[in-house]
């Protein structure tokens, strides 16, 4: 047995050696020596984007699994439940959890453990009050909101524990705490999604067991984190950290609101005009169009901490030869996207769910004028125009509550994703010609060339409305395929230089 223990032992060790010597082997020790010698805000930023990709995998891949066990009703009923879930969010937790407690941990830094409890009190004290609205205006709140009163109880107590998860994480990615952050994302990415399909297979209204379970993994490792920041806190909370977040935030209340309506409020107006069935079609188009949107936030993401080092050294003809090429390489991604719906929603869902591929190009192309609002929106953040930017996703929003009424009703639930793309340009639009004012005024020219902005904007609307008609012709569709991935391989080599350039 000792002789056969040194044989593997031997073996394992001869062929890790032969690996490690071979080309192959010695790009895989390449990689890790550069590993071991990045920064730590690099190595948290590496684990920070895999644990997010791993997170949104998750969800992705077990949509198939949740769209087969569940009819399209139930998987309406549980978008319409996340749908509410993100807008009750915004109201109840003040998103305190965004910029403004990063600007707090840095102001607070000899305290941050303390700000951050004392940002957990805040949510807790707004979330119980809204538990008392919701046992004495439960009636009224149900009539608008199709959730029952219980429900909102349990979205109360998920919306708090998640806020002690959000402040936990905040804080620790502050000090580049990366292991912990990445462990908790993922365990409840995983454990909703085994949680939820045991759920779904022996609950009896597969819609409401999806939602509970959703709910009890957030408030199961939610309340371990809220019970971790308490006493890492002091049990203490200050005035002062307190008046400072509610001043901060309450201001851009308004902007975090929009964006939410902009994003969920058309399912919850089809659940309103049409039916939750319809909401579950819809919805499953919505989840490919966040697929699309991970990438261009990733894209984003890459690339503004280079826009505002060209900002800050006004360095203009670097910001402008960099995005050019990132227009076009995002508007093939996102045409693939668009071309490939009808095999994305036969993987995605069955044949129940398969009319929602029509609204797969205006989801998709709305992700793109989501990446132009941010683009831009960082440069009014540059000059100090906050208020601009909230007008601007405030106009989105209600105009797009009033297109989706209208035009829901004329067209049926579809039409939602049309409305979603044009309050999307619009509100790209504008930040566009703002932005463009205030370069105008500091530099004399644009900072970006509207031109082919425009071009890469109108493609993507003509895909919007030619695709759905020629889903129905393989044949073109096809060759509209095939014609992206030749200029892409004409084109590798600046897609290429593109990529390196942003990694440096």
């Amino acid at each position: 047995m000792f002789c056969m223990f040194l044989l593997v032992r031997l073996s394992i060790h001869h062929s890790l050696s032969y690996l490690l010597q071979s080309k192959e082997g010695k790009r895989i020790n390449k990689l890790f020596n550069r590993y071991r010698t990045m920064s730590l805000p690099a190595k948290a930023t590496l684990w920070f984007f895999i644990g997010n990709l791993f997170q949104k995998g998750i969800a992705f891949i077990s949509t198939p699994i949740f769209t087969r066990l569940m009819s399209t009703n139930d998987f309406g009923a549980y978008n319409l439940y996340l749908s509410w879930l993100s807008i009750f969010t915004v109201l109840l937790t003040l998103r305190l959890d965004y910029g403004g407690f990063n600007k707090g941990l840095t102001k607070y830094k000899d305290d941050k453990d303390g700000f951050a409890f004392s940002m957990q009190l805040i949510v807790t004290a707004t979330g119980l009050l809204f538990i008392v609205v919701c046992f004495i205006f439960g009636g009224i709140i149900n009539k608008y909101t199709h959730l029952s009163r219980l429900i909102m109880v349990a979205m109360t107590f998920e919306i708090i524990t998640t806020g002690a998860i959000s402040f936990w994480t905040v804080r620790e990615r502050y000090d580049f705490k990366y292991k912990n952050v990445v462990f908790v994302s993922l365990l409840l990415a995983f454990l909703n999604a085994i949680v939820g399909i045991i759920a779904v297979l022996y609950g009896r209204n597969k819609g409401t067991a999806r939602i509970y379970s959703s709910i009890s993994v957030q408030v199961l490792i939610g309340t371990v984190i809220y019970i971790v920041n308490f006493f890492k806190g002091h049990k203490t909370w200050r005035k002062e950290y307190i008046t400072y977040a509610l001043a901060f935030n309450i201001p851009l209340l308004p902007h975090y609101l929009s964006d939410y309506i902009l994003d969920s409020f058309d399912k919850i107006m089809i659940s309103s005009l049409v039916s939750q069935s319809a909401t579950g079609i819809y919805s499953l188009a919505s989840s490919l169009g966040m697929v699309v949107k991970v990438v261009t936030s990733s894209i984003s993401g890459a690339y503004v901490p280079l826009q505002y080092r060209c900002l800050d050294e006004k360095n203009y003809k670097k910001v402008r030869t960099q995005i050019t090429p990132i227009l076009y390489i995002m508007l093939g991604i996102i045409l693939l996207f668009i071309a490939f719906g009808p095999e994305a929603m036969m993987v995605l869902g069955s044949s129940d769910y398969f009319e929602s591929v029509y609204a797969v190009p205006p989801i998709a192309a709305s992700a793109f004028f989501g990446f132009l609002i941010a683009l831009f929106g960082n440069i009014l953040l540059y000059f100090g125009k906050n208020v601009a930017l909230t007008v601007f996703s405030c106009i989105a929003a209600f105009l797009n509550v009033g297109l989706n009424y209208v035009f829901i009703n004329m067209f049926g639930f579809i039409a939602a994703g049309y409305t979603t793309m044009v309050c999307y340009f619009i509100d790209a639009l504008c930040a566009i010609v703002y932005a463009n004012k205030l370069t105008k005024r500091d530099t004399g020219e644009s900072l970006y060339e509207n031109k082919h902005i425009l071009i890469v904007s109108l493609l993507l609307v003509s895909a919007g409305v030619i695709f759905p008609i020629i889903y129905n012709h393989t044949a073109i569709r096809y060759s509209i395929i095939l014609s992206i991935g030749i200029i892409c391989i004409c084109l590798r080599k600046e897609i290429v230089k593109v990529i390196k350039d942003n990694k440096k």
